[in-house]
C-alpha cells in the first residue's frame, strides 16, 4: 500500500499509472465497487515492434469523464489529453449515460491498467450549446488484470459494440473477430438485464394521451376517435374516470378496450 503506482500484469510491457491518493485504501477491493466490471478476454502478447505502444498515463481531473467510453488525463507535463476506447460506443439517454460515466470514473481511479495506442485519433464534439468544442481523442485499448476494459464495460451492459471497425487489436486479433466478441457480450448483458438493459435503463416515457388536456387533433390520433367524438370529449371535460369516459357518445366497448392503455385522465 505504500506505493502510489500500479504495475500492469500479464504483458510484455510494464506501465505505471499514478493513482489519486484516495484510491490507496480501495484499489483492488472489488467488493466495494458499485458496478460488476465482469471479466473479459485479456490481450495476448503484444509485439514491441508493432504499431501499438504502452503510453504514459496520468491523473484523472474532476471533469475528466466525457462519456462512458471517453476520458481525459493530465500528464506529468501538466497537459491534458483525451482518449476514447476503441470499438465501443457509450449510451445516449440520460439515465444510462450517468451510470456509464460513473462506472468509467470508478474504474480509472480504482483499478490497475495499461493504455495501448497507435497514435490514431478521432475528432469529437464535446460540450453543449455555445460551449461546444471539437477535441482530438486518441483511440486506445485498455488492458487490465481481468481483461480488456472495453469488453468488460460491454459485459456490464454500459456500452455497445461499435465505433471504429477497422483497427485490429495490439495482440493481432482481427477487429471483426473482436467486434463479434463484443456483440455476444452485449447480448448476454441484455439477456441478464444488466446496465442499460436493466437497472440503468432509461425509464419508459409516458406516451398516454391526457383526455383532459389533449387537442382535437391529438384525440383524433387515438383509434376509433373521429372529429365528432373528439369534440364531444372536449365538451364533457373534466373527465375523471373510465366509467364517465365510456358514457360519452361514440365510445363503445370495442373502442374503450382499444383506448384503455393509451389514455389517462391526469398527468
Amino acid at each position: 500500500m505504500g506505493s502510489r503506482f500500479a504495475r500492469r500484469p500479464k504483458s510484455g510491457h510494464l506501465v505505471y499509472m499514478k493513482l489519486p491518493k484516495f484510491s490507496l485504501l480501495i484499489c483492488g477491493a472489488a467488493s466495494l465497487f458499485t458496478f460488476a466490471n465482469a471479466d473479459a478476454r485479456p490481450l495476448g502478447k503484444v509485439s514491441p515492434d508493432g504499431a501499438f505502444k504502452v503510453i504514459p498515463a496520468g491523473t484523472l481531473p474532476e471533469d475528466g469523464i466525457i462519456d462512458g467510453v471517453t476520458f481525459a488525463l493530465v500528464g506529468k507535463d501538466g497537459k491534458r489529453k483525451t482518449y476514447r476506447i476503441y470499438h465501443i460506443q457509450a449510451p445516449i439517454d440520460p439515465t444510462p449515460t450517468k451510470a456509464a460515466n460513473a462506472n468509467l470514473r470508478e474504474f480509472l481511479t480504482r483499478q490497475k491498467f495499461a493504455i495501448y495506442s497507435s497514435g490514431a485519433t478521432e475528432t469529437l464534439t464535446v460540450g453543449e450549446g455555445e460551449k461546444q468544442t471539437e477535441v482530438a481523442a486518441e483511440l486506445v485499448f485498455i488492458n487490465t488484470a481481468r481483461g480488456l476494459l472495453g469488453a468488460r464495460i460491454v459485459s456490464d451492459g454500459l456500452a455497445y459494440a461499435g465505433g471504429d471497425s477497422t483497427s485490429d487489436l495490439p495482440d493481432g486479433t482481427a477487429a471483426a473477430a473482436y467486434l463479434e466478441e463484443l456483440r455476444k457480450l452485449s447480448q448476454r448483458a441484455e439477456t441478464s438485464k444488466l446496465g442499460v438493459f436493466g437497472k440503468h435503463a432509461e425509464p419508459e416515457k409516458d406516451i398516454r394521451v391526457n383526455i383532459n388536456t389533449a387537442t382535437s387533433d391529438e384525440l383524433q390520433e387515438l383509434p376509433g376517435i373521429g372529429p365528432a367524438t373528439a369534440a364531444t370529449i372536449i365538451k364533457e371535460r373534466p373527465i375523471r374516470s373510465i366509467s364517465k369516459f365510456t358514457k360519452i357518445d361514440g365510445i363503445g366497448p370495442a373502442t374503450e378496450a382499444k383506448l384503455r392503455r393509451l389514455i389517462k385522465f391526469k398527468d
